[in-house]
């Protein structure tokens, strides 16, 4: 796998199609954007939109285009780590708080 070649706009780096991008975008978009509601829509819109515009006018192709890739998708992955690692402390501090530590297991998986 590579970052030029194995990185979806849509799905890995949320960039919505514009109908320059290929087939296998479109589909992926579909089938990862399509269950949002009205209002998730908006939000995602709200917080997307300026990225991908800015995306979109920076017409990056080459390496521009894979460090652009790399730093959408790392910044998005750490953001995803940061708030786990945030909320799963809540959780064992809630467990402490409650005395419950001493008698729960707690199993973290991930993919």
């Amino acid at each position: 796998m590579s970052i030029a070649h194995d990185l979806f706009l849509a799905s890995d780096l949320k960039i919505f199609p514009t109908g320059k991008n290929d087939k296998a975008d479109q589909e992926l978009w579909n089938s990862s954007y399509s269950h949002l509601n009205e209002e998730q829509r908006k939000k995602w819109e709200a917080y997307y939109g300026p990225k991908n515009k800015a995306f979109y006018d920076a017409n990056l192709t080459g390496k521009d285009l894979v460090r652009y890739k790399y730093q959408r998708f790392i910044k998005d992955y750490l953001r995803v780590v940061a708030s786990a690692d945030k909320n799963i402390g809540r959780i064992l501090n809630y467990l402490d708080k409650t005395n419950l530590s001493k008698n729960t297991i707690v199993i973290y998986t991930s993919d």
